[in-house]
């Protein structure tokens, strides 16, 4: 909360926004020790938050921002604190205005080598905000950094697993969604879907159970989700048929059948049983992780140990399955090809940028 002992404590009068909105309301003015670096002595305008100010320089932000170049073209009214600096009241959100000034005017994004459940929020907050003041530097940037983390290869899928654990939450993952939807960014949605189904499948089943949906997340966006999870549960089976069939075409009639006898009773339970944490497979909706393959889960399923040899054909025609179904993935989510989706996003991001 910013610090408003250096405040006057007589009311503000009522003024315009220069955003477009009204306010009578008081709100936090002058510097305060939480936004403190945001506050420049040799400032020549004070942005005007709800709950706290910064005093930076007016021709950083009119360089790199249109709408801020177009605000200063209209008469700003002064901050009335004895300084003659002009004031712009904006009603953004004071925290998100922070990081948005820190990483306009000291290009400081947050740290990507910190992981914090805040990270993924206050990149989409700063993608938000790009967007409104016409930020095309940072908002390309913010770009590249969801495209980093929900990547449209199933090796860079395969590669960020563990970092998208670190720092998406579940509220995040519905915000990457909703932001890959509504701002043209259709090859993010695979992985959002995924990472979704595979990290957070009880809290979208079971809503009214285990989480409350968040209020700023439309509910249209649920039945969406949950449409994709079942997709994505059908091309498991589809993905477990395909590496399936491969072997038993190799293998059922062969010299070998004796010998690798095991593997039958292996596919049977991989394809019906549960996991090792006892979830069954139409509700194991973490796929193309390559630290979960079919054989590791034969073994904690009990089946007879697996022969080096069949351990060798069984990974190697699941990482087969993946590639085919990464290829097919965006149509099972009915998006389209990756091809159409690249040159759908192409054609936004060029309109974005015009």
């Amino acid at each position: 909360m910013a610090d408003t002992s250096a405040s006057d404590t007589t009311p503000a009068a009522k003024r315009r926004r220069v955003d477009g909105v009204d306010d009578s309301s008081p709100s936090a003015t002058g510097p305060s020790e939480k936004y403190k670096d945001m506050w420049l002595e040799d400032g020549n305008v004070i942005i005007q938050c709800p709950q706290g100010a910064f005093r930076v320089h007016r021709s950083l932000l009119a360089t790199q921002s249109e709408v801020f170049r177009d605000m200063f073209t209209l008469p700003i009214p002064e901050s009335g604190a004895g300084d003659a600096v002009p004031t712009v009241q904006l009603s953004d959100d004071t925290d998100q205005m922070y990081m948005f000034l820190r990483c306009l005017i000291l290009h400081e994004y947050p740290s990507k080598t910190a992981p914090s459940k805040q990270y993924m929020n206050q990149i989409l907050d700063m993608l938000e905000l790009s967007r409104k003041y016409v930020v095309p530097v940072m908002r390309t940037a913010c770009v590249n950094i969801l495209k980093e983390l929900f990547p449209d290869t199933l090796q860079g899928y395969q590669l960020t697993i563990q970092r998208r654990r670190d720092l998406v939450t579940f509220q995040a993952s519905l915000r990457c969604v909703v932001v890959a939807t509504t701002y043209g960014l259709p090859t993010l949605l695979p992985s959002c879907y995924l990472y979704i189904a595979g990290e957070y499948y009880e809290e979208m089943m079971y809503l009214k159970k285990a989480s409350t949906w968040p209020a700023d997340i439309p509910l249209t966006y649920y039945a969406t989700i949950v449409r994709s999870m079942t997709a994505l549960s059908h091309l498991k089976q589809e993905m477990i048929h395909d590496f399936s069939d491969d072997w038993r075409s190799k293998w059922e009639y062969g010299e070998h059948t004796g010998k690798h006898g095991h593997e039958f009773a292996g596919l049977l339970g991989y394809s019906l049983g549960p996991n090792n944490g006892g979830m069954p497979p139409t509700e194991d909706l973490i796929l193309f992780d390559p630290n979960w393959t079919a054989t590791d889960v034969v073994h904690e399923i009990g089946v007879d140990e697996l022969c080096e040899e069949c351990i060798g054909r069984w990974d190697n025609a699941q990482r087969m399955a993946w590639m085919t179904a990464w290829r097919e993935l965006p149509r099972y989510l009915s998006l389209d090809s990756w091809t159409a989706i690249h040159q759908r996003e192409s054609q936004a991001l060029s309109a974005a940028t015009a």
